[in-house]
């Protein structure tokens, strides 16, 4: 049985109306990463197809505004789950979920750095603690990497210079990302970043491509307190978080 079907099995006992179903739905695909977004009329269309009847997708816009768990998504009537709610929606729904997740430590990055701010930013500091705290240093070095590349395109994506970063559409390679925002000059990095990403570069790189090579979790704790100010430097230049 798909998670899907599992969640929609287990709705009619968590919700009471047309509008918790839709919300509770709408918690379910930013978790699994399918949608961030949904209209009324698409979580309408969502919900009949699942088995339930369709509301009215007018009426269900206006119980979405007001909802202390959506606000308006960036697509034009588009809603999604308001991050200061999707705890509370996780203890409610979150044990139907086949998959069940697993407590971190702060060992990297501090969870908090990034909470409530985007679900995949979320995800890979997790996977980031996680994979250190089992002894997982190769994968623990690629993440810290990810992160890193992930933010700089953020950074650019913010201050709206995406075509800095871009070539015939798509967004270059790490390499090339971080000449770019060394020598940036609508934004400036904090004094060690600049450093900092050359060091996590060469860590991530080698758990990556070295064919011999392990990484110890020396090579991790070589980065990790550095790793700090720099994210919190990137989240503040990316407007994800001040």
């Amino acid at each position: 049985m798909t998670p899907i079907e599992i969640f929609k099995r287990a709705l009619p006992a968590l919700t009471k109306s047309h509008t918790d179903r839709a919300v509770a739905l709408l918690w379910f695909f930013t978790e699994k990463q399918i949608f961030e977004q949904r209209t009324a009329a698409e979580l309408a269309s969502d919900l009949h197809d699942l088995g339930f009847p369709k509301p009215n997708s007018t009426r269900l816009a206006e119980q979405l505004k007001q909802s202390k768990y959506t606000n308006r998504g960036s697509r034009s009537g588009s809603f999604q789950i308001d991050s200061r709610y999707r705890a509370e929606l996780e203890t409610k729904f979150g044990d139907v979920l086949p998959e069940k997740k697993v407590q971190v430590s702060d060992a990297v990055v501090p969870n908090g750095m990034v909470s409530n701010t985007r679900l995949y930013l979320e995800r890979i500091v997790a996977q980031i603690n996680g994979s250190y705290d089992n002894g997982w240093y190769d994968a623990c070095g690629v993440l810290c990497r990810r992160l890193i590349e992930t933010l700089i395109v953020e950074c650019y994506l913010a201050n709206g210079i995406r075509s800095k970063i871009e070539v015939n559409g798509k967004i270059r390679m790490l390499e090339s990302l971080v000449t770019t925002i060394k020598s940036e000059t609508e934004f400036k990095l904090a004094r060690n970043s600049g450093a900092t990403i050359d060091a996590v570069k060469a860590v991530g790189d080698t758990a990556a491509h070295d064919r011999t090579h392990i990484t110890q979790q020396q090579d991790i704790d070589d980065i990790k307190l550095k790793m700090r100010p720099l994210v919190s430097d990137l989240l503040h230049i990316s407007m994800i978080k001040r």
